[in-house]
């Protein structure tokens, strides 16, 4: 076990339904003492934000927008 305040040992993940959600959930997690982590992502149809709690643990907020896959792409 590390300790999340001196490096990070684990990046969480949570799926959103939108990027709004994203936003929202974040918008939380700094409000109620979190940190930003990574700035805001956008990448085709990847959407995300990123913060530490105030532990120091590493939680990404990530949406895909699947109707941006091309056409075959697995689902």
């Amino acid at each position: 076990m590390g300790d999340p305040k001196a490096a990070t040992s684990v990046i969480n993940c949570l799926t959103a339904d939108s990027p709004q959600e994203v936003d929202d959930l974040v918008s939380k997690a700094l409000s109620s003492g979190g940190s930003e982590w990574m700035p805001k992502m956008v990448d085709g149809p990847v959407y995300g934000h990123s913060f530490t709690d105030p532990d120091g643990n590493v939680w990404e907020v990530l949406h895909m927008d699947v109707t941006q896959l091309p056409e075959g792409a697995d689902r």
